[in-house]
């Protein structure tokens, strides 16, 4: 079962970035200022986020939520699907629970750390989840990676953890999400031809 988590297809890896994903995304994200860094999140109110946000806006972020109101935390507002395929070319930083943003953010080119901040997004005994699994696929599990209810979570975790993801080459991983999207259209091509 496990293995089938780590391996399904999705159609996400076959779409490439637009013009218009970058164009409808720069119209909702505030212009980064002097000396600071941008980071979306899309992350729940709990008491585990409120330890990234400070801990990021320690490090220099200015943050923007774009999926609800976090206290402290500007929204972005709401988002076209464009503008939420082409939002991490707005950001020096995606800080999400979400599976998609972090192929479209991979897809890209830039910086993403997933963190499991939902009990209900990951398995309990083994801690699998989609997002660790595509990270291990796209060779990102140990940068850009957290689970704060499996393993240690605090701020130097949640620093040594966003220091990673801003140090590290994606262009392998890149790589390797294009060609997990040919292989999801190479699959529905054989599909088509079966019928």
């Amino acid at each position: 079962e496990q293995s089938k988590l780590c391996r399904m297809a999705d159609p996400a890896f076959s779409l490439s970035p637009t013009k218009k994903w970058h164009l409808e995304s720069s119209k909702l994200f505030p212009k980064r200022r002097k000396g600071r860094k941008l980071a979306a999140l899309h992350l729940p109110n709990t008491s585990e986020v409120k330890t990234v946000t400070q801990t990021l806006e320690r490090l220099g972020y200015d943050l923007v939520s774009i999926t609800s109101e976090l206290p402290g935390v500007r929204w972005g507002g709401s988002l076209t699907p464009e503008s939420w395929a082409g939002m991490s070319n707005q950001v020096d930083l995606v800080v999400t629970v979400s599976f998609h943003e972090c192929i479209f953010a991979i897809k890209q080119g830039n910086p993403v750390l997933v963190i499991d901040a939902k009990r209900n997004r990951f398995n309990p005994e083994t801690g699998m989840s989609k997002t660790r699994c595509l990270m291990r696929d796209l060779g990102l599990e140990t940068s850009n990676h957290l689970n704060p209810f499996m393993e240690k979570f605090d701020s130097a975790v949640i620093e040594e953890k966003v220091e990673a993801s801003m140090a590290q080459d994606y262009y392998l991983a890149k790589c390797r999400a294009d060609q997990m999207g040919e292989d999801y259209i190479a699959s529905l091509r054989k599909i088509a031809s079966a019928l």
